[in-house]
């Protein structure tokens, strides 16, 4: 179990891919900040679907994925330098439909239709949002060489296979 972790981590191809990595996270993306910022966002329209929050949110701005930190890198110097690996194009997606599901929350909040509101909150904006918040922990755990429990390691390895980002944990 053990050795499989260590092939992983030995092979040169996997150091080259890590090493690329790192420097494309390292060009302007503060992975941890991004987390936060995007789990701030799910409080942020939790309030603003309950009517707590004093925020104009505006469906027209929030739709944008490419205005936030995290979305200038995805679009810059991310995409230039990431832009081939299924990992990176899995969370360029989920960005994206993470912002178009904010959006759809206001939208509807706005509109009143609160269950149908929550409904977004609850299912596809939720997806999103955790593939997100997945994606970048695996960019954090991939460029600090973390080798994470073996199970886990292994799920995380064929859903990158998959091009799919890990949830977070």
């Amino acid at each position: 179990m053990f050795q499989t972790i260590r092939k992983f981590f030995a092979d040169p191809d996997r150091h080259v891919l890590r090493d690329e990595m790192t420097r494309a996270v390292n060009d302007g993306l503060d992975l941890p900040a991004a987390i936060a910022a995007h789990e701030q966002w799910t409080r942020r329209l939790d309030a603003f679907l309950r009517g707590d929050s004093t925020e104009d949110l505006r469906p027209e701005t929030v739709c944008f994925d490419d205005r936030c930190e995290l979305g200038k890198w995805i679009h810059g110097p991310g995409r230039a330098r990431l832009g081939h690996l299924p990992l990176f194009t899995s969370l360029l997606e989920d960005h994206r439909q993470f912002h178009f599901d904010a959006a759809k929350v206001v939208t509807l909040t706005r509109s009143r239709l609160t269950d149908e509101a929550a409904r977004t909150m609850a299912g596809p904006y939720r997806k999103h949002a955790e593939r997100v918040t997945g994606a970048l922990q695996e960019l954090i755990d991939v460029t600090s060489g973390s080798t994470r429990s073996s199970g886990e390691f292994h799920r995380s390895r064929k859903l990158l296979e998959r091009g799919r980002a890990p949830k977070a944990a």
